[in-house]
């Protein structure tokens, strides 16, 4: 179903929202100004898809374009909206040439179906497919090998290692499995409040956690 361009923007900002918290928000900023910058950033993203794009392209192109900007931005501070601009850019160039050959994405089920057969072609995918809550329920479609996840998790940290230096990449892959510890201990929660006790199956999704 095509999405009008305040629902995009809701989904562009809220996973910006997340990307962002492996960057320092730069010191000149306030919340009302920072908050201007990211609408920025979401604005320059959207204007560069098409009108009639669905909700599963956009969660693809948003997983693309913050991929490739953690690859090629070597700053510490939040990414310009340029950096953004030169990622969507590059994506949409190369999406072009590829679309005749590739089913279109409506044709394809959900957003988790795409990671799975990303993730085990050894393609890049979104962090937030690796590490996190939406990394536990793609686990927990049984879609994805545990080595092919190790796989993309290892060279997402050598793409950040080669980008950034051994420091930085140490850090934001432990930023990452810190969130990943989170979201394993949300679902334990919610499994305590539905079942009085964690079930087999979400103990099982904690070994997902490094």
């Amino acid at each position: 179903m095509k999405l009008d361009y305040s629902t995009r923007m809701q989904m562009t900002l809220s996973g910006l929202t997340d990307f962002l918290e492996r960057y320092k928000q730069p010191d000149h900023l306030s919340d009302a100004t920072s908050m201007a910058e990211m609408k920025s950033i979401c604005d320059a993203i959207n204007a560069r898809m098409s009108a009639d794009i669905d909700k599963q392209a956009v969660l693809d192109r948003l997983a693309d374009v913050f991929q490739a900007v953690s690859e090629q931005y070597l700053g510490a501070a939040w990414p310009k909206a340029a950096v953004f601009v030169k990622a969507m850019d590059g994506i949409n160039k190369r999406r072009t040439s590829m679309d005749i050959d590739r089913p279109a994405v409506s044709e394809v089920s959900d957003a988790l179906t795409i990671a799975a057969n990303r993730i085990n072609s050894g393609e890049s995918v979104g962090e937030e497919y690796l590490y996190g809550r939406l990394n536990l329920e793609l686990m927990a479609t049984g879609d994805v090998t545990d080595e092919a996840l190790k796989k993309c998790r290892t060279a997402l940290f050598f793409n950040m290692k080669r980008a950034w230096g051994d420091e930085k990449a140490l850090h934001v892959e432990g930023e990452f499995m810190r969130r990943h510890e989170r979201a394993v201990a949300a679902v334990e929660q919610d499994q305590q409040i539905a079942h009085g006790v964690p079930t087999p199956k979400t103990k099982d999704m904690g070994g997902y956690a490094f």
